[in-house]
């Protein structure tokens, strides 16, 4: 049975839906853009989870936090859940995402979420051909991670770009979780 190609609601410059679809691997028409989230899990340590990059992917053997495209008919709270789920098998409640950012990346917009977990209670469970490998990064370590060699360059903008936000998520989860 042939494997149906992934496809992706296309928006416009303005975030609107346009009832067309793109298709992975072709090239995106001007003016059309689709959807991909990337996600900040931060653990009851105050560490974020990264994960190694499969050898066949784009970035190969590099390190990058839970990312993925929006497919068609999600939202991006959606699909940030279940690419959690499918790349480190980290199962969380939609509202356990919080929403951080948005921004326009080249032909996509990028949405930024923090999902805090117990790392104790769920084991990480990497999905085949996607990633090889993961770490546990203290978030004060985390700015010197993403500017090794090996860290997928526009992730590593984003979270340095954002990181006071993310430790400003983190601390006040841990302070609620600890009164």
């Amino acid at each position: 049975m042939e494997k149906q190609p992934e496809l992706f609601d296309a928006y416009d410059i303005d975030g609107n839906r346009l009832g067309k679809d793109i298709i992975r691997g072709e090239k995106i028409p001007n003016g059309q853009y689709h959807y991909i989230v990337e996600i900040y899990t931060i653990n009851q340590n105050n560490e974020c989870l990264v994960t190694l990059r499969d050898s066949q992917k784009i970035f190969p053997l590099y390190w990058e936090v839970t990312a993925g495209a929006v497919l068609k008919g999600e939202t991006p709270r959606i699909a940030a859940k279940r690419e959690l789920l499918e790349e480190t098998g980290l199962f969380v409640q939609d509202d356990d995402f919080i929403e951080l950012f948005k921004e326009k990346f080249n032909s996509c917009f990028v949405f930024g979420f923090v999902c805090m977990v117990h790392s104790e209670i769920q084991p990480i469970t990497l999905q085949e051909n996607e990633t090889i490998d993961y770490q546990w990064i203290s978030l004060m370590k985390m700015i010197d991670f993403v500017n090794r060699d090996d860290f997928v360059p526009s992730s590593a903008l984003r979270f340095i770009k954002y990181y006071l936000s993310i430790k400003k998520i983190s601390d006040k989860h841990r302070q609620h979780s600890t009164e």
